[in-house]
């Protein structure tokens, strides 16, 4: 006789319904710590590059301010800031001196926040020029002079010290943490008052 073997169907052959939803939850909770990973690293990212900006914009700004300063020349005929001196502070914080061509030259925080430079020609100023974009704000510009008439020393070797805080705004840049710098510098005039 023949004997019909039955097979015995395997119940654990399969996935069930609760076991499907379990593995789809936690590879959700994995792709989203994976995408906020990412998307931190982004905004990270994104910040250091627009700090860096902001650094090196403001190193060629005061670099910029710095030279300028150092090379410029007693006022002899008093056409620019006073006959003898070196340097005079401007009605806005900022700085007035006559540079190395012998122009008057100015350095001023203006009223959009923008640190500005303007020169004069003849009898005429030729009119502000910023120094920074429109993505930066200057949250405060000082000098304090140091050698000329009416400062503490006098008698000493003109020096112009600046102090420079400003930030990155850019538009559509939302920042939780906007990048900031405050940076000083000091410049002694080159040539030596004889």
């Amino acid at each position: 006789m023949f004997m019909i073997k039955k097979t015995k169907s395997k119940k654990g052959a399969g996935f069930t319904l609760i076991e499907m939803l379990i593995v789809a939850l936690i590879f959700s909770i994995l792709v989203g710590a994976i995408i906020s990973v990412f998307v931190s690293v982004v905004r990270v990212q994104r910040y250091t590059l627009a700090t860096q900006f902001l650094l090196d914009q403001t190193s060629y700004a005061m670099e910029y301010m710095s030279r300028s300063i150092r090379m410029a020349k007693e006022d002899k005929t008093g056409d620019c800031i006073g006959l003898g001196d070196n340097y005079n502070e401007t009605t806005e914080p900022g700085v007035m001196f006559l540079n190395y061509d012998k122009v008057c030259q100015a350095f001023s925080k203006g009223t959009d926040n923008n640190l500005k430079e303007n020169k004069k020609e003849g009898e005429n100023w030729l009119g502000w020029l910023p120094l920074f974009s429109n993505d930066f704000k200057v949250n405060k510009f000082s000098v304090y002079l140091d050698g000329e008439e009416g400062s503490p020393n006098p008698e000493s070797q003109p020096r112009v010290t600046i102090s420079l805080d400003i930030t990155r705004e850019r538009e559509g840049v939302d920042f939780k943490f906007k990048p900031q710098i405050k940076i000083q510098t000091t410049v002694s005039q080159r040539d030596l008052d004889k």
